[in-house]
């Protein structure tokens, strides 16, 4: 591309025709709606009785292929309910990570198998 130092109008025009091409396409719909945002949270799957641990297994791997950065905390990012869930989400945030959540306060079975899980894999380390 270019460097242009200071206010140089004259060079960033030069730069702009250089570099700009107009794509030859041709446009076959219009919309004036913005596009949707992308969600963030994780809705959680109802949590059910006599679930297999085979079954949460799979639940948590659904959960945590969802994004490349799943959270599990207490609370959301806007409304951390615990000190450690809020300073994980400044640092995230602070680092421009984009994240989905998962509030383990809504669903007890995959706040005990993430636990489990967790200890699972460090035994195995």
């Amino acid at each position: 591309m270019a460097r242009i130092s200071g206010a140089d109008a004259p060079a960033l025009t030069a730069a702009l025709a250089k570099h700009a091409t107009v794509p030859s396409y041709k446009i076959l719909s219009h919309t004036n709606n913005a596009p949707a945002k992308a969600p963030t949270v994780i809705a959680p799957e109802p949590s059910q009785e006599g679930e297999t641990e085979e079954q949460l297994e799979k639940r948590l791997h659904g959960l945590m292929t969802q994004s490349n950065v799943v959270l599990f905390m207490k609370g959301s990012p806007d409304v951390p309910r615990c000190g450690f869930s809020r300073k994980i989400v400044d640092v995230l945030k602070a680092q421009d990570v984009a994240f989905n959540h998962f509030d383990i306060l809504t669903d007890e079975s995959v706040r005990q198998g993430a636990s489990r899980t967790k200890q699972k894999h460090a035994e195995n380390y």
